[in-house]
């Protein structure tokens, strides 16, 4: 399961798409993916910071060519 957070739109046609994944253990990650025009998957990455709750809230491209994705992470308790 996985919820989109980001949308960019590359220049060559690639989609990148930013979010996070429900995982078996009930906590979230980041995942980002990579789509070209059509729709097919190119690429897929994901992050788990150790923490309960990964969730990756925008995602963009540098002029260098990176893919930054920010967002946040937290363990589920307030102190």
């Amino acid at each position: 399961c996985a919820l989109t957070d980001g949308t960019h739109f590359q220049s060559n046609g690639d989609i990148l798409v930013a979010g996070r994944s429900l995982t078996v253990a009930n906590k979230t990650d980041y995942v980002t993916l990579r789509f070209t025009n059509d729709g097919v998957l190119k690429g897929s990455r994901f992050f788990d910071h150790m923490s309960k709750f990964d969730i990756a809230q925008g995602v963009a491209v540098d002029p260098q060519g990176n893919v930054v994705v920010t967002g946040g992470s937290a363990n589920g308790s307030r102190k």
